[in-house]
């Protein structure tokens, strides 16, 4: 057998032709016209959303068992408990709060919106009041979450997640984030 170089020519059929320019310039168009109603992927775009073909192998495999952070899953019926939760966490925590510091934070969350609808690989169909709100919820109860955990409060980790912290149940609950756990309990 031949040895093969960069150099070396390539044969080709004769049935075979191809006008490389006109079939570049031919794939270049048809690249730029791909999908447009595909929003185009920026730099920011970090959070997307569970390829189809991942999906078909188990379609519950990717979707939250316990809590939903973020829009995609919110309104789902078993998630609903946990987001009721996330709203009693919230008064809690507001309650406790001066309001001209809940008013800067509001103030910069909204100033974050388009930054944060940005991270998305789909165009969120949300109000922008709703979106507000999810991103504070969602925000607040990622941090007492993440405080129990730190502080080792299992008191407030039964109150917050309806169950006892476990290895497991930590476990499960940051998978169902799409995250991962390494940590170790007290």
């Amino acid at each position: 057998m031949a040895e093969i170089t960069q150099n070396s020519p390539v044969e080709v059929p004769a049935d075979i032709k191809l006008d490389v320019r006109e079939f570049a310039s031919s794939f270049m168009r048809e690249l730029k016209e791909v999908d447009s109603h595909t929003r185009a992927v920026n730099e920011q775009c970090c959070i997307f959303r569970v390829p189809l073909n991942l999906r078909e192998k188990d379609s519950t495999a990717y979707d939250p068992m316990i809590v939903s952070i973020g829009p995609y899953h919110r309104r789902k019926e078993h998630l609903i408990m946990m987001e009721r939760r996330k709203q009693i966490i919230a008064r809690g925590i507001l309650h406790e709060t001066p309001s001209d510091v809940i008013d800067k934070c509001f103030k910069k969350v909204r100033d974050l919106e388009k930054q944060a609808r940005s991270y998305y690989e789909d165009d969120i169909d949300m109000q922008s009041e709703d979106f507000l709100k999810m991103m504070i919820l969602d925000g607040l109860f990622i941090v007492v979450v993440l405080l129990c955990l730190r502080l080792n409060d299992d008191e407030n980790w039964k109150k917050i997640m309806g169950r006892e912290r476990t290895e497991t149940n930590v476990e499960a609950w940051a998978g169902s984030c799409g995250t991962s756990y390494s940590g170790r309990m007290g």
